[in-house]
This record gives structure tokens, sequence and C-alpha cells, in this order.
């Protein structure tokens, strides 16, 4: 079983890690904000937790998808 091209080295596994957390980080930002601006209580907490999961999820499922092995 082969592993993706993308972790064949350290600087490719950290480079990968990071823009996955700044795209949590960024995430969580927008939606904490949104929720904030709309008046909702502790919305920037609430809405940074749920911006930064579902960044987290949505990798998850694509990295999945492209790390499997191809079909034969």
């Amino acid at each position: 079983m082969s592993t993706p091209s993308t972790e064949e080295t350290f600087l490719g596994r950290f480079l990968l890690g990071f823009a996955v957390i700044a795209a949590m980080f960024a995430g969580g930002g927008a939606v904490g904000w949104t929720l904030r601006e709309a008046g909702i209580p502790y919305g920037d907490w609430v809405g940074a937790g749920l911006g930064a999961l579902l960044v987290f999820v949505g990798f998850a499922l694509l990295y999945s998808r492209y790390s499997e092995p191809a079909a034969e």
C-alpha cells in the first residue's frame, strides 16, 4: 500500500498540516464573526468551533478520497 505523495517528505506533511490549520482558523473566524454579528449569545465562540469543525470534516472527506488506493 503506497502513501500519497504529500506524505512522502517532512516538508510536505508540515505544509499540508499548516494549510489545514490555517483554513480552520479562517473558517472558524468567518462563522464566528457571522454568528456574533447576528447577535447570538456566545456566537463568536460557538461559531469558531463549528466553522473549524466543518473545515476539518471537509478536509478529512476530501483527503480520504484522495488517499484511497486506486481500483484495479
